[in-house]
């Protein structure tokens, strides 16, 4: 019996079919060859920090030092006399203007205050001595001249208790003499009474 023979066109279509088939699997085996190309992320260029503008401050003024206040100078205290000053001391002082003061002076004292003293004007250079009759405590004497400049200073007179007049020491007074000062002892040299120095009078009238 004769084989049915395959017709020429059923057996093109097959050829081309197959043809089509290879070349698809080869596009297909090449596309897996080839990787796909993994995305990266790509970083940002970062954006570059702005510098930050120095603020300006303001340079401290410099200090100025504080003007000190103007020391006012104390006005001096009028001094009510009369009065002595010699050196830093004011000597508040009694006049022995009446016969009583200057006869009786500083005697039956007990204590004489340091800013106390009895004075002494004379009518006359020289006109008086002076003694201790009825003195409890010792006593310097000042012997002043009309410029009211000391003389001498008979220091620290002692008391002489119970003596009879006419054993009682006599303090003559120097040429040119027209006061004399009586103070506590030690009052003198410590307030710079010594000889050529300055008394100030206050108050106090002179008797030539």
């Amino acid at each position: 019996m004769k084989r049915a023979g395959v017709g020429r066109p059923t057996l093109l279509v097959a050829v081309l079919f197959a043809g089509v088939l290879g070349l698809l699997v080869a596009g297909c085996a090449r596309a897996a060859a080839q990787p796909t190309p993994t995305a990266t992320s790509v970083s940002a260029t970062p954006t570059p920090t702005a510098t930050p503008r120095p603020t300006a401050t303001l340079a401290p003024s410099p200090t100025a030092p504080p003007t000190p206040s103007p020391t006012l100078t104390p006005t001096p205290t009028a001094i009510a006399g009369p009065a002595i000053i010699a050196g830093p001391c004011v000597f508040r002082v009694d006049i022995a203007d009446t016969p009583q003061k200057s006869i009786r002076g500083l005697s039956g004292r007990s204590t004489i205050p340091p800013d106390y003293g009895m004075v002494w004007l004379f009518r006359r250079e020289g006109e008086t001595s002076i003694w201790m009759k009825g003195m409890l405590v010792p006593i310097d004497i000042v012997w002043i001249d009309k410029a009211h400049r000391v003389l001498r200073v008979d220091a620290s007179a002692p008391p002489q208790p119970g003596a009879p007049d006419s054993e009682l020491r006599l303090y003559n007074p120097p040429p040119g003499s027209f006061f004399v000062f009586e103070v506590a002892a030690g009052r003198a040299a410590a307030c710079s009474m010594q000889p050529g120095s300055i008394v100030e009078f206050v108050g106090i009238a002179s008797r030539q």
